[in-house]
């Protein structure tokens, strides 16, 4: 998993901004729950889930001004909360924003650290003919200090809209069958001094498999 032309997961991350609030106008007629069985209506009450939330990019970019941080894996952890009446989004705890293995920026070695965690936000939005049921993702108050030795000292996150969550897609008999974040970000840095080799901001983009739990459906 490629870290980041970006970053920020993570994470799995999240919810309510400005880009939140104009994106989701048209959705907020919506409640929003993940839910354990496929209805694509109203989830049951038993089949609300709460709990754990574990995802993993393989591919995840951080682009800036100075080049493309890239690394071999990506995780977020999260707890979700339950069932979230329209307007209002359902939320998550973030509990873990990890990029690891050989991270770098060119020749350059580079480490991505959790600095703060905060929520993530998801609301469901107009089912699309033919597809599973989705939300939107935002992400509040995430952030994580990027250093790329010579090169990059920064720290990206904060109140942004990563992008769209789609359910997992029955049979779940491929990876790609699991339910996904995709992201598509823009992150600004944080205002703090000394600006060493701080990008004002960076394109997060990355794709993310739910592992837990296996199957989750985004309903009302």
């Amino acid at each position: 998993m490629r870290l980041i032309k970006m970053l920020g997961l993570t994470a799995i991350a999240a919810l309510v901004a400005m880009a939140f609030v104009g994106a989701s106008t048209a959705s907020a007629k919506y409640s929003t729950a993940l839910c354990t069985v496929d209805t694509s209506l109203t989830c049951a009450a038993g089949n609300i889930y709460t709990g754990h939330i574990e995802a993993l990019s393989t591919n995840p970019k951080l682009t800036t001004a100075v080049g493309t941080v890239e690394c071999e894996h990506s995780h977020i952890l999260g707890n979700a909360l339950g069932l979230a009446t329209a307007p209002n989004p359902l939320v998550g705890h973030i509990e873990l924003i990890s990029f690891t293995g050989n991270c770098h920026l060119g020749l350059a070695g580079c480490t991505v650290e959790t600095k703060t965690l905060g929520l993530i936000d998801l609301l469901k939005i107009d089912p699309k003919s033919g597809f599973p049921t989705s939300g939107l993702v935002e992400s509040l108050g995430n952030w994580v200090l990027v250093k790329c030795v010579g090169l990059i000292h920064c720290e990206y996150g904060g109140n942004f809209h990563v992008g769209e969550a789609l359910s997992a897609k029955l049979p779940l008999n491929t990876t790609n069958s699991l339910a996904l974040i995709h992201v598509n970000a823009n992150v600004q840095r944080r205002e703090v001094l000394p600006l060493e080799g701080c990008p004002l901001t960076a394109e997060w983009k990355a794709t993310y498999s739910v592992l837990l739990p296996h199957e989750i459906f985004i309903e009302q």
